[in-house]
């Protein structure tokens, strides 16, 4: 129901997707996108988007999971803006070194080695205040990403990692400290069949070790 494809205003978009993969692996891939649009204060538009992917067994059999590296999930530089894959990298490999962590294994064993910026799962929310400048062709916008890998599919570890409402205290501020985090400003130059994206980002995280010791 949005008013524009490429800058809407108003209304919502749902995309449920499922891919299968038949040749070297049978597995399926579940997509589920959802984003809303809405105006206030007259020139401002608030704009919400929650995205789940995961990978999961095929629909006809049984048997372990397997995958090539290209059938993972990784975050494009637009969906956790300011995190690079180096930085996904060291994120996942300093929670996977950590304790308290022990339960949740960050390295995706393949065949060609261990890739710790890839993920059987992925969850994606994503804020924007937009504000337009010159409406039909530039916009400002206020925005705040959180994005989350796994290395087991939801099927087999749950919601938990994506959603981690109604998991206690503790554990829901042991999942916050997963996610990556970014917030700052941006630019949308709105040209014809060419729209450009510019964005000054600031990532950051949640230390959840840091509220226990009351620091």
């Amino acid at each position: 129901t949005r008013d524009n494809t490429l800058n809407p205003s108003r209304g919502t978009y749902t995309k449920a997707s499922v891919d299968f993969v038949f040749i070297n692996n049978q597995l399926t891939r579940w997509n589920l996108q959802w984003s809303a649009y809405r105006k206030f204060l007259k020139y401002f538009v608030f704009a919400w988007q929650s995205d789940l992917w995961s990978l999961g067994d095929p629909l006809v059999g049984r048997g372990q999971l397997r995958a090539e590296l290209d059938q993972y999930y990784t975050f494009t530089r637009e969906e956790v803006r300011g995190w690079e894959y180096a930085d996904i990298a060291l994120l996942r490999s300093q929670l996977g070194a950590k304790p308290q962590n022990a339960d949740r294994n960050y390295t995706l064993a393949t065949g060609s080695g261990s890739y710790i910026n890839y993920g059987a799962a992925k969850v994606r929310h994503g804020l924007e205040i937009r504000f337009p400048i010159a409406e039909q062709v530039l916009w400002g916008l206020l925005f705040v990403d959180a994005g989350n890998l796994s290395a087991a599919s939801i099927f087999s570890n749950g919601l938990d990692f994506a959603f981690p409402i109604g998991q206690g205290v503790p554990q829901f501020q042991k999942i916050l400290g997963e996610y990556m985090f970014d917030m700052g400003v941006g630019l949308r130059l709105q040209l014809p069949a060419f729209p450009i994206r510019l964005y000054l980002s600031w990532k950051f995280r949640y230390f959840p070790e840091i509220i226990h010791k009351g620091h």
